[in-house]
């Protein structure tokens, strides 16, 4: 399927240049990239990546606070393990 000058193949692997602009145009429309820069310049210095700051933060922006802590995971800057509870998770 093409969607916005990216195509979205489920048969291709995870690490393809198309999976990469795919996961950052998500990324960015769930999240505004300067809203998102502004949220991790202000907790880089302290560190402060707490479930307080999360929620806070994804208040403002009307963002699930799963959506966040995914990112922040996938970007490196929370251990996978880190607030685990607050994901939502699904059977098939």
């Amino acid at each position: 399927m093409i969607r916005g000058g990216i195509k979205f193949d489920y048969e291709e692997t995870t690490n393809s240049e198309e999976e990469k602009r795919a996961d950052e145009f998500a990324a960015n429309m769930l999240i505004d990239p300067n809203r998102y820069g502004d949220f991790l310049n202000s907790n880089l210095n302290s560190k402060d990546f707490s479930l307080k700051r999360i929620n806070d933060f994804c208040s403002e922006i009307g963002v699930p606070n799963f959506i966040l802590i995914g990112r922040l995971q996938k970007e490196g800057y929370l251990n996978y393990s880190h607030y685990s509870g607050e994901k939502v998770r699904y059977e098939v």
